[in-house]
């Protein structure tokens, strides 16, 4: 079999296995090439060749609830939409078509009210827990821009002035220069646990961030066993922080359902839905 001639694209997956899509210029090519009962080989290497599976294009469920499907006038929606796209041919510039874009889009009064109340009972609840604390709004509710499909995409601030800490690389000329730095932080954290440890004559449990997956999962699913204060949620671990979080949503927000935790994003965060809206929000932690 002759490869040379043809158009080959190669994809190399995640495992380092190398993949070949041969496309051929007629049927009669790949019948011959599917029919030949030796091995095909590249390069005394030898290839697997199979018949490409069809499959009918189905695109991307979105994150819906039934109740938001159904809510969603098919017949409205088409109308709607043949509206704007007849408005646009209207306008004479790319400016007018953005802010009539918007106008069709914007979400109706009655909507955002209850979007902005559930906001209010969120900062609400977290105020009260963490004492100077502010929830922000962010993304398309803040500027405006957000439909009745837009999640609401929520920052709480525990503490204005804190810094997180990044980690350190290991980018020094010397062995020692290393060693020193690792034992100076070392102490710093033997210093600040033991701080933290006794608080006003009042000993105060530790949370390790060395506990068990069994007990991880465990805390995600148990009502608040301890307190923590702003500052002290910011001295435990992202994956603690977004668990207390969560925690707190199950046991004082009766209105929340779903909560998720997502630590590995670029951004962690505590995803999390209102029974009753079905809005889904993203709330992250001091995210500045």
């Amino acid at each position: 079999m002759e490869v040379a001639s043809h158009n080959v694209h190669f994809f190399v997956s995640c495992s380092a296995h190398v993949y070949a899509i041969i496309e051929y210029e007629n049927l009669e090519s790949v019948e011959r090439c599917l029919a030949f009962r030796n091995e095909h080989k590249i390069q005394n290497d030898r290839l697997k060749v199979k018949a490409r599976a069809q499959h009918p294009f189905q695109a991307k469920k979105m994150i819906l609830s039934k109740q938001e499907f159904l809510k969603l006038n098919k017949d409205t929606e088409i109308e709607k939409h043949t509206q704007m796209v007849h408005a646009l041919n209207k306008c004479s510039t790319v400016e007018e078509q953005a802010k009539l874009v918007v106008e069709y889009e914007k979400m109706a009064d009655v909507d955002f009210r209850q979007r902005e109340q559930f906001y209010l009972e969120l900062q609400n609840l977290f105020s009260k827990h963490f004492h100077g604390s502010k929830l922000h709004l962010t993304g398309s509710m803040a500027n405006g821009l957000a439909t009745v499909l837009s999640d609401m995409d929520l920052v709480l601030v525990l503490n204005d002035t804190y810094i997180e800490p990044q980690p350190y690389h290991q980018s020094f000329s010397s062995d020692d220069s290393i060693r020193s730095l690792i034992n100076s932080n070392t102490n710093a954290e033997n210093s600040n646990e033991s701080e933290m440890d006794v608080e006003n004559g009042n000993e105060i449990p530790a949370v390790r961030n060395n506990s068990s997956s069994n007990e991880a999962s465990s805390s995600r699913s148990s009502p608040l066993s301890v307190i923590y204060s702003a500052n002290e949620l910011l001295q435990q671990s992202v994956a603690d922080r977004l668990d207390y979080i969560g925690r707190l949503l199950r046991s004082h927000a009766p209105y929340v359902c779903h909560i998720q935790r997502i630590c590995h994003a670029r951004c962690p965060l505590v995803r999390f839905c209102h029974k009753q809206q079905k809005l889904f929000c993203e709330l992250s932690i001091n995210n500045q």
